[in-house]
């Protein structure tokens, strides 16, 4: 799983939202899922830095704040990208031409 995977999910995951096909209990439970898999990476990252490749690992907290926020306006930017068009259909035109 890497971030690339990431994003594409995120971009299907935010897609399903709009649409209201994924109900609140799906987003939390995502969001627990995104902390866990966050910190654990940072946990990862730090092991292997002080254990295996013996680096002095230093995080930086303020680095993890502009990350986290360019990651969600990164995706939600894209996203909104990727689906303005379904945006600016009305509704009753796309089941037309689905016909």
């Amino acid at each position: 799983f890497n971030d690339a995977t990431a994003i594409v999910t995120a971009k299907i995951i935010f897609t399903f939202m709009l649409a209201g096909a994924v109900s609140h209990t799906h987003i939390i439970h995502g969001g627990i899922d995104f902390i866990r898999e966050f910190f654990g990476g940072i946990l990862v990252g730090w092991g292997l830095a002080r254990f295996l490749f013996d680096l002095s690992y230093q995080g930086n907290f303020l680095l993890w704040i502009v990350g986290v926020f360019a990651a969600v306006l990164l995706v939600v930017g894209t996203s909104l990208l990727a689906i303005r068009s379904d945006l600016n259909t009305p509704p009753w035109q796309s089941l037309r031409e689905s016909e």
